[in-house]
């Protein structure tokens, strides 16, 4: 959340600095990659249904919770309905990794 909720002002700035950032499309990834990792955390507490349903609702809960900080006129930043989706392909790779 730290990373989806950094404010703008230190994302152009970290952007700025590194050549990494002008990756097309990086952010996506991270994206992905933070919900892959939560959701085989996550499931390493039981793979029942209930919890795949946990996983699954609670992360999309957490993906839309993140657009929507990233709305608050202290962050100003862009909140993307393309970044909920790849949260959600990553919570769907971590549940079948898993």
């Amino acid at each position: 959340m730290v990373l989806c909720w950094l404010p703008a002002k230190f994302v152009h700035h970290i952007e700025d600095e590194s050549s990494w950032f002008r990756i097309p499309n990086l952010d996506k990834v991270i994206h992905c990659g933070i919900f892959v990792v939560l959701s085989i955390l996550w499931l390493r507490l039981g793979r029942t249904r209930r919890t795949i349903w946990a996983v699954i609702l609670g992360g999309f809960a957490l993906g839309a919770l993140s657009e929507l900080g990233q709305l608050l006129p202290i962050i100003k930043r862009d909140a993307e309905l393309y970044d909920l989706v790849v949260d959600c392909v990553g919570l769907s790779i971590g549940i079948a990794i898993t």
